[in-house]
């Protein structure tokens, strides 16, 4: 058996309200809708370190909505 030197440990979670709206969009749009459709939000809980995202009608559509960039002359 062989023992190493403690060293500290701290727990760190990297769940954003970003990453959240990245994976809504990949699971894409009918899905997102659907969901919005039979419950009228979505709502991800983190179990990890216990935060709670909703997204309402709006901003699950806004999630889908094309960006455009500005066009430089």
């Amino acid at each position: 058996m062989r023992l190493f030197n403690a060293r500290p440990t701290k727990a760190f979670c990297s769940c954003s309200r970003d990453s959240v709206a990245n994976m809504l969009t990949m699971l894409g749009q009918d899905e997102v809708e659907s969901i919005i459709e039979e419950q009228g939000s979505i709502q991800i809980h983190c179990d990890f370190c216990n935060k709670h995202y909703v997204f309402d009608e709006s901003e699950a559509t806004q999630l889908f909505e094309e960006v455009v960039p500005p066009i430089k002359h």
